[in-house]
């Protein structure tokens, strides 16, 4: 114990005092009763104390002062948020040392350094923040660089706050479902599926923004996007989809019934993937469709592409109940990895000489034109 007061300062004795007071206390009344006993600050997840560190952290390596300081965390058993924002380092990168777990589950809420400029990307199957498994908030003054899968599955995770990031790398939240409301105030670049899985129902972001090749927003709930500035994208359908130049679309999360979208040209990858609500689309100017446009659209039951000159791989995998499809004549851009029922379609639809009209699959076989 006597470590961690050296190492964590004044605000931390403080922290570690009032928990030594605080647990000695059984709760009990004066006559002696029985009542509960409040948990004792950092003794819960829902009431950590407050460590402010202004220490210098070091190169994030075994042995480095964040390592002590996991250790320490550790050592002591206490929830806290951990408020490093006066914390000096090495570098500007905050790598968190994600292949050890130590004093990490410990950790409730988190302000990195001002002086750290990114989280790196670590490797596809870890996170940057890999063992933080109580993360409920994060936030960094300075952050410009959030990598590829950073917060990956941190369901815990509902709280960020990055207002000078520029760019968010891949999967960077894939799979956050606690997370509901975000703002980037200041972000250029999204990739792809940064948000993929999240519990997001609304997102604010600069409509100049650079969405990469695919839906960065693919299964989620998003009903509200809100740009800001201006740019080349923009929202339609009452904020519920977010389009490109007014006529690529590249999400619309929640698209629910039967759909109608005149002016839209071309579908982003993944632009409706898992969409369960999604019940019938016409889209009487789209050419376009990218891979995995339809992925997982089980109650999509017809569809319009009158202009469709290209259908990419996936696009229609696992969706499984379109019984209607109107389609152009000569449709040579056919992907594969479609759903069974899809290859019988484009089978019958060779056979027809790739003829335009509606095609409507009956008693276990494709009809029509």
């Amino acid at each position: 114990m006597k470590s961690m007061i050296n190492f964590l300062g004044i605000i931390a004795i403080a922290a570690i005092i009032g928990f030594t007071f605080a647990a000695c206390d059984t709760g009990a009344s004066p006559g002696g009763g029985n009542e509960t006993t409040t948990p004792a600050p950092g003794e819960s997840v829902d009431n950590p104390v407050t460590l402010v560190i202004t220490k210098d952290l070091g190169d994030f390596s075994v042995g480095s002062g964040w390592y002590v300081l996991l250790q320490e965390i550790e050592a002591a058993g206490l929830y806290v948020n951990l408020d490093l924002s006066a914390a000096t380092m090495t570098g500007t990168e905050f790598n968190p040392i994600p292949a050890i777990n130590t004093g990490k589950n410990k950790i409730v809420s988190i302000t990195l350094p001002d002086v750290a400029l990114s989280i790196p990307y670590i490797r596809w199957s870890a996170s940057a923040f890999q063992y933080f498994d109580k993360l409920q908030s994060v936030s960094g003054a300075s952050i410009i660089t959030i990598g590829s899968g950073a917060f990956h599955h941190k369901t815990s995770l509902t709280s960020v706050n990055f207002p000078s990031v520029l760019t968010i790398g891949l999967d960077a939240f894939l799979g956050t479902t606690g997370l509901t409301s975000v703002s980037f105030p200041s972000v250029s670049t999204i990739d792809g599926a940064a948000f993929a899985g999240s519990g997001l129902t609304s997102i604010t972001f600069p409509a100049s923004a650079n969405i990469n090749w695919e839906n960065p927003f693919a299964g989620t709930s998003i009903n509200t996007f809100t740009l800001t500035g201006s740019g080349s994208l923009s929202v339609i359908q009452n904020g519920r989809a977010l389009v490109r130049n007014n006529t690529e679309l590249i999400a619309y999360p929640t698209a629910s019934g039967n759909i109608t979208l005149e002016n839209i040209t071309s579908l982003l990858n993944f632009a409706f993937f898992y969409n369960h609500t999604l019940t019938g689309a016409n889209f009487p100017a789209v050419t376009h469709i990218s891979h995995g446009a339809f992925w997982g659209n089980q109650n999509l039951t017809s569809i319009s592409l009158p202009a469709v000159t290209h259908i990419g791989n996936r696009a229609f995998y696992q969706s499984d109940n379109i019984s209607e499809i109107t389609i152009a004549a000569n449709v040579m851009n056919i992907g594969g990895w479609h759903s069974a029922r899809i290859y019988d379609f484009i089978t019958h639809y060779n056979s027809q000489g790739q003829a335009a009209g509606t095609y409507t699959f009956v008693s276990g076989a494709w009809t029509g034109p």
